[in-house]
């Protein structure tokens, strides 16, 4: 599955921490959203194989890519043809998915529509200050400004 801050938040496991609160969200580009998830990949990878780190030292994250991918993912590089590549086979893997569950776990929750985010799957709108990524900064401080918190995005 999925991390939970990857998760809508109503495929969080009851009791969760947003039940009763304001709640903003950041909503970003599909495409966007798709090359930052390829780039990641690709970071991961080089992260947790370079030479100098030791195998009690690499990072553990809750996204195990499968053997089929770990080799797609080192033979390509990070290239416009892998990328394309890469963006087939998991948008394939996402329509042939037969359930939400299943869907929801296609590319560790990445290539979930945005309004899933903003929306329950029963059409409740699940957050009530929507941000933008392209203009996070913006939207992020107006919102502090707004509810009167001296907070600011860094």
């Amino acid at each position: 599955g999925c991390p939970y801050y990857h998760l809508p938040i109503d495929a969080l496991p009851e009791p969760h921490a947003y039940q009763g609160r304001a709640v903003f969200c950041v909503i970003r580009s599909p495409f966007a959203r798709a090359v930052s998830q390829y780039g990641w990949l690709h970071y991961m990878q080089a992260y947790d194989s370079a030479p100098s780190r030791k195998p009690h030292q690499r990072r553990r994250h809750s996204m195990q890519l499968p053997p089929d991918q770990q080799s797609f993912s080192s033979r390509k590089r990070c290239t416009v043809l892998g990328l394309n590549e890469y963006l087939r086979q998991e948008l394939s893997s996402y329509a042939a998915a037969k359930n939400a569950t299943r869907r929801r776990q296609v590319g560790n929750c990445h290539f979930l529509p945005n309004s899933r985010f903003v929306w329950t799957g029963e059409g409740r709108r699940a957050c009530q200050f929507v941000l933008n990524h392209s203009t996070l900064e913006h939207d992020f401080d107006a919102l502090m400004r707004e509810h009167g918190l001296g907070i600011r995005y860094l």
